[in-house]
C-alpha cells in the first residue's frame, strides 16, 4: 500500500509538471521588483500633472458658475440675465464628469504606496495592481480624449447657444456662448495629461528592464595592485 501510495504522488508530480499552468514560471523576484520600481515611478511622476489639470479645470468651472449665477442675480436687465443664467448652468455641467467619473492618475500612486512590499509574495501581488492601477490610469485619459469626450462637451455648449438664440432670442449672445463653450472644452481636452498612455505603452515595450541594462560602455576607479586602476565595462 506504501508503494502504490507513492506512485500516486509521484503520478500527481509528474502531471502537475507537465500542465500548461506550471509551464509558465513566475517571474523572478529581480524582475518583478524592477516592474514595480518603473511603474511606481511612473505613476508617481504623473501624479503633479493629474492634480494641476483636475484641479484647475474644477477651479475654473466652478468659479464660472459661481460668477454667472451671482451676476444673474445682481443684475436687473432680463437680456444680459438670460446671458449669465444660461452660461452658469452650461459651466456647472462641465464639473459634473470632474466629480462623478474618477480620475485614477491623481490617486494611483498613493495607493500603491500605501501597499506593502517587503516580501516576494507581497512584492507580486502589489505589481499585479500596479499593472492595473496603470492600465486604468490610461483608460481614463484614453475615455477624456475620446469622441465621446468631444461630442459631449461640443454638444453641450452648442446646445446653450441654441437655447440662448431661440427661447431669449439673443442670436448674438447664443453664437458666442457656442463659440466660447467649445473652445473651452477642447481646451480641457487638449491640456489633459497624456503621460499614463504613453506609460503603458513603454511598459508593454519592457522599459521597465532599460535601468537594469548597460546603455553602453562605462568607466571607473577599481582597485589594482599597488593603487587604483581604471576599470572600464561593456
Amino acid at each position: 500500500m506504501r508503494v502504490r501510495g507513492l506512485l500516486v504522488v509521484l503520478a500527481g508530480a509528474l502531471a502537475c509538471s507537465l500542465s500548461p499552468s506550471a509551464a509558465r514560471a513566475e517571474p523572478p523576484d529581480a524582475e518583478v521588483a524592477a516592474r514595480l520600481a518603473f511603474l511606481d515611478a511612473r505613476l508617481e511622476a504623473g501624479t503633479a500633472a493629474a492634480d494641476r489639470w483636475w484641479y484647475g479645470w474644477f477651479a475654473g468651472f466652478g468659479a464660472l458658475t459661481l460668477g454667472q449665477y451671482g451676476i444673474a442675480l445682481a443684475i436687473k436687465d432680463p437680456g444680459f440675465r438670460a446671458d449669465m443664467a444660461v452660461g452658469a448652468v452650461t459651466s456647472s455641467l462641465g464639473l459634473l464628469p470632474l466629480g462623478a467619473l474618477p480620475f485614477t492618475p491623481r490617486l494611483a500612486a498613493a495607493e500603491l504606496r500605501a501597499l506593502p512590499e517587503g516580501r516576494p509574495g507581497e512584492r507580486r501581488r502589489k505589481l499585479a495592481r500596479a499593472e492595473a492601477l496603470l492600465r486604468k490610469s490610461a483608460e481614463a485619459v484614453a475615455f477624456r480624449r475620446s469622441w465621446l469626450a468631444h461630442l459631449a462637451g461640443d454638444g453641450v455648449s452648442i446646445a446653450s447657444g441654441f437655447v440662448l438664440a431661440g427661447a431669449y432670442h439673443r442670436v448674438r449672445s447664443g453664437i458666442l456662448n457656442g463659440i466660447v463653450g467649445v473652445a473651452i472644452v477642447e481646451l480641457q481636452i487638449f491640456t489633459l495629461p497624456r503621460a499614463p498612455i504613453a506609460d503603458q505603452e513603454a511598459y508593454a515595450r519592457g522599459a521597465w528592464g532599460s535601468a537594469a541594462r548597460p546603455r553602453g560602455p562605462s568607466f571607473g576607479l577599481v582597485p589594482a595592485p599597488g593603487g587604483l586602476g581604471i576599470g572600464a565595462h561593456f
